[in-house]
């Protein structure tokens, strides 16, 4: 999986579906299903696998027949994103947690986002819709985030507002996206750069926002991976 996948995305200009396997037994035999998340991150671009023109198209898929996708049904999908807000990483960062008496790894992600909404629409994230994941491209390392959350980067922010269970952007600003999952501690890491995806559901809109961010290892700390403006935990207001 870890090896096949990346060559599948290649086949695409931009985003590629997620996908996420289940292995099963079945009369002795392994069997592994492939789920293909396609919403969130449509249209998707395929290249021409023969180069030339077209170079590139979007399929569309009509019962059981795969064609390229016509200009009216590319607008239905492309109007409403219109009104997706635009989100800039200020800095990200990604750390292992080893807690004493345990032999369990701790995964904490916190990206630094300022948020630009494209109207005066309040925009609202509910926690529970929200995903996103951490892989290590061709070391079977993937693993997704237990938990996900949206909190206002700074303590008396106006334009942000956050409880336990959602989050509320009325205006431009700056928020802190954090997440967390955990694992055995079987004494190794994965080693490189940090492959970061956050999903984000927009319920006011019911559209998506999808952040991917690769994440270089700290020289400093090899527990840790960091890019942009130095982000603490702590300062996420999330895992203190």
């Amino acid at each position: 999986m870890a090896r096949w996948y990346p060559q599948v995305e290649r086949h695409f200009d931009g985003h590629a579906p997620g996908v996420k396997s289940k292995n099963f037994s079945v009369d002795g035999l392994a069997v592994v299903a492939l789920f293909f998340e396609s919403d969130g991150r449509a249209p998707f671009v395929v290249k021409n696998p023969k180069g030339g023109y077209p170079e590139f198209s979007v399929p569309w898929r009509e019962g059981t027949r795969l064609r390229a996708a016509r200009r009216d049904e590319l607008l239905r999908i492309l109007s409403p994103l219109q009104r997706v807000p635009d989100l800039e990483i200020v800095g990200a960062v990604l750390e292992i947690d080893r807690p004493d008496g345990t032999r369990s790894q701790i995964w904490k992600a916190a990206l630094k986002v300022f948020v630009t909404p494209k109207d005066a629409h309040h925009i609202i994230i509910p926690f529970h819709r929200c995903k996103g994941e951490v892989m290590f491209p061709n070391q079977n390392f993937q693993h997704s985030f237990a938990q996900i959350k949206v909190q206002p980067y700074s303590r008396n922010a106006e334009t942000i507002t956050a409880t336990d269970t959602e989050a509320v952007i009325k205006a431009p600003g700056t928020f802190a996206l954090t997440g967390e999952f955990t694992i055995s501690d079987i004494g190794g890491k994965p080693g490189g750069d940090a492959h970061v995806t956050f999903d984000l559901y927009l319920a006011s809109m019911d559209q998506w926002a999808v952040i991917r961010e690769t994440i270089p290892i700290c020289m400093l700390n090899y527990d840790r991976w960091e890019r942009g403006e130095k982000v603490e935990l702590e300062d996420a207001f999330f895992f203190g």
